[in-house]
């Protein structure tokens, strides 16, 4: 019964973590930040430290298992890598980016990629380690833990052709952390797609 209502208390602050980040005003990816710092980093991280009493490396901020999380940050970039390579030669999907202002200008693309990393960095602890990694421990399967994920990520954030590749990590994210035992690999994944994808796109606008 104890191990339910934590995973019920987990999901209540989810969604409201949620709404509140949904319904916050903000206008560009620097304020959609900001939101998403307050809302999905900082709000679970005081639930866990002041609620739930509990240590931040139950929930994927340890070490885990390197080899592990290192093949899968490397397999999965590389899946994912291939597959939006495939969709940028053969669909109309580069139409939906809007990042020339980039082309020329490495400062600014170093920049970007720092600030959309980071952008990721915060929603990949909220779902994989506040959501993922808090309900594994209640016996949740990585299946089970992926579907809410999803869920989440389709209404929140919805599929459309500069978010397929976050879609994409999500999943990567999902399955390295879930084996890993850690989010560190995750974010190295993170950081490695966001930066390959970023400089793809960039070359198929020229």
């Amino acid at each position: 019964m104890l191990i339910e209502k934590r995973s019920l208390a987990i999901i209540g602050v989810t969604i409201l973590a949620t709404l509140l980040y949904a319904l916050f005003p903000r206008e560009g990816i620097f304020q959609d930040f900001v939101a998403a710092a307050m809302f999905l980093c900082v709000m679970p991280l005081l639930f866990v430290r002041f609620l739930l009493r509990e240590s931040v490396a139950q929930f994927g901020i340890r070490v885990g298992n390197y080899r592990l999380g290192l093949l899968w940050a490397i397999l999965t970039t590389t899946g994912i890598v291939i597959a939006f390579l495939l969709l940028l030669s053969f669909t109309g999907i580069i139409k939906g980016y809007h990042i020339d202002f980039l082309q020329g200008n490495f400062t600014l693309y170093v920049l970007y990629v720092m600030l959309i990393t980071a952008y990721a960095v915060v929603q990949t602890g909220f779902l994989q380690g506040f959501v993922g990694e808090g309900l594994r421990i209640n016996n949740w399967s990585v299946g089970n833990i992926l579907l809410l994920q999803s869920l989440w990520f389709i209404v929140v954030i919805g599929i459309s052709a500069e978010t397929i590749v976050s879609y994409l990590a999500l999943v990567a994210a999902t399955i390295t952390t879930y084996y890993s035992n850690s989010l560190y690999y995750a974010f190295l994944m993170q950081f490695m797609v966001i930066s390959i994808t970023t400089g793809l796109v960039l070359h198929f606008l020229r």
